[in-house]
């Protein structure tokens, strides 16, 4: 930040040649990083007492500041309230600007005679400094608000972050604004009916998300040990035979889907993989047309101080230990920091796992066989209860294998290059279930395993969406297929029903495993935003518009209102962003 307000008039007052010597060309591009110094540093005392009442730093907040005179009139009364700390700004300004003025007295005069090239020289150290300055790291992408909680506890994010960073991101992103679909009561009334709110207990008014739910009696007993979340990189269901596709490339899930409860019409919320994480592990609906704020995610946003609840915490609550395995390059995509933002405890790379060279490949990190035989070994050998997060990786473009055993397709063929990554995945994953029955980690077992988002397609909205969920649980699931709909957003409150665990949650689903529940599937496309329920698929624009009613079987346009979907829709867009954006998902630690 120091570099963005002074780097670019330092560099100038730099250039090499002798217009140096002119006082009056020199003292403006001095005086101006002082101009622009005082605000960070005012907008510093304004943050610490907005940390005190928000326990987040200053960010997206100042373009939220409307011209009404209610603000005006709290504006004020701030003022007079803090009025000994402006009192002492205004102090400050005045001695800065008489030291700056000191400095800068000696400028335009002219002390020897410098050669050219030596200036030269010295202007390209200094425009390579502020190049990687401004990044804030020489490799990579530059440093964003998430990385800021690579360290595992979000007070170590907000210590490392300052206001004036937090504040520049969000100026860079743009205004996220809100949406006016419907009365705030309505759409709360409604989003509280689509979450099933019968004989559940809502924590505090302030967070109208923020539940807990009682335990059905069949999972009311002793909790298994041992919970293994596996998302699978791109797994559309188009290439599972189990799922009814006649082209199945995944003879192994199918084999396993006969073990535990198929879910043949599931859907990923967004085509993305942060947010897929985002929707597993926390609940969270992604976006993606209200600003550049958002990104598709509130992981890779803007947002990443606000308040979550993921999976992980609220296992580490219940006494177990919580890893997250990726054989990703730890510093690549940040996948480091959304663990931590998920509330994963520990988060092992490829670095961490100790990948050999012939077990990674030169794009991404490592091979899925490799990353998955290191998941064996880590939950064979855990005795107390344990959650592992497995993130698979070799299907991500250019789909290169390890060998030439699974390798069909030809230089060029794309499409038949990523289902070979599939054959791959999907014979190591049948390898680690074999070794995981021969070891008996299969009782007193989860598994669940799903994807974090489909494969690009030009198929129909709901294909392009539709992607596997399969629960392994002996004694606590009965195995066979559920045609209730439902989304990544139903899987935390699945996997506390299926522990038998009350903590509250702020998901935006229901558990799957409820007789009663209200099956729907919400989607975050391109074009707008997607609601699938009793086998109907509605699309609406950004502004809420309806873009298309179809069957969700045949893809015929319907001749009926859509109304009461419509309504269900927009009530669950507008509440969930604005909690999100409000940082009401659930209370301060």
């Amino acid at each position: 930040m120091i570099l963005l307000v002074t780097g670019l008039f330092f560099l100038l007052l730099h250039i090499p040649g002798g217009w140096k010597n002119s006082g009056n060309l020199v003292r403006p591009l001095a005086w101006l990083p002082l101009g622009l110094t005082f605000p960070i540093i005012a907008l510093g005392v304004l943050d610490t007492y907005y940390y005190t009442e928000s326990g987040r730093h200053l960010s997206y907040e100042v373009l939220q500041v409307s011209r009404d005179e209610g603000d005006m009139g709290a504006s004020l009364k701030m003022m007079v309230e803090y009025r000994w700390s402006i009192l002492s700004l205004v102090l400050l300004a005045v001695v800065l600007f008489l030291l700056w003025r000191v400095v800068l007295r000696p400028l335009g005069e002219r002390h020897g005679t410098v050669k050219w090239t030596v200036e030269a020289g010295w202007f390209l150290v200094y425009f390579v400094v502020l190049i990687f300055g401004l990044k804030g790291t020489v490799s990579g992408k530059p440093i964003r608000m998430v990385d800021a909680f690579s360290q595992g506890r979000t007070e170590l994010g907000h210590l490392v972050l300052n206001p004036a960073f937090t504040v520049g991101r969000s100026l860079q992103a743009g205004n996220a604004g809100s949406f006016h679909f419907l009365d705030r009561v309505e759409a709360l009334d409604n989003v509280h009916d689509l979450l099933d709110a019968s004989g559940v207990l809502w924590e505090d008014a302030g967070y109208p998300l923020y539940r807990s739910r009682a335990v059905p009696d069949r999972y009311a007993k002793d909790r298994p040990n041992l919970v293994v979340l596996i998302m699978l990189e791109s797994w559309s269901a188009r290439y599972v035979g189990s799922l009814g596709y006649e082209n199945g490339i995944t003879p192994r899930f199918d084999e396993l889907a006969s073990e535990g409860l198929l879910f043949n019409n599931f859907y990923a919320v967004g085509s993305r993989t942060i947010e897929g994480l985002g929707a597993v592990n926390m609940g969270i609906p992604s976006f993606n047309h209200h600003g550049d704020l958002i990104e598709g995610s509130v992981l890779s946003g803007s947002l990443e101080q606000n308040r979550f609840v993921g999976l992980g915490e609220i296992l580490a609550r219940q006494g177990y230990r919580t890893l997250f395995l990726h054989g990703e390059s730890s510093g690549k995509d940040r996948i480091k920091s959304f663990a931590r933002m998920i509330g994963v405890e520990k988060h092992l790379g490829r670095e961490e796992l100790g990948i050999t060279r012939e077990e990674a490949d030169s794009a991404w990190g490592a091979w899925d066989h490799a990353v998955l035989d290191c998941l064996y070994e880590v939950v064979r050998k855990e005795r107390q209860p344990f959650f592992a997060l497995w993130l698979s990786l070799t299907n991500h473009p250019p789909y290169d294998l390890p060998d030439d055993t699974f390798r069909t397709a030809g230089n060029g063929d794309t499409e038949g290059a990523f289902q070979d990554t599939i054959r791959y995945t999907d014979h190591h994953l049948g390898r680690f279930f074999e070794r995981a029955r021969l070891a008996g980690l299969m009782e007193n077992t989860i598994f669940i395993v799903t994807a974090d988002h489909a494969a690009r397609s030009n198929a129909s909205l709901s294909e392009r969406y539709h992607i596997p969920l399969l629960i392994i649980a002996p004694g606590r699931v009965d195995p066979g297929v559920s045609g209730i709909v439902g989304t990544q957003l139903d899987i935390v409150p699945t996997v506390l029903d299926l522990l038998g665990i009350t903590s509250p949650h702020h998901a935006m689903g229901q558990s799957l495993l409820r007789e009663n529940r209200t099956g729907f599937a919400y989607l975050n496309f391109s074009q707008g935003y997607g609601w699938i329920e009793d086998g109907k698929v509605l699309t609406v624009d950004p502004e809420g518009e309806v873009l298309r009613f179809t069957d969700l079987d045949t893809g015929q346009p319907l001749t009926s209102d859509p109304g009461l979907m419509k309504k269900q829709l927009l009530s669950f867009i507008q509440v969930s962003w604005d909690q999100i954006l409000e940082n009401r998902l659930a209370p301060k630690r």
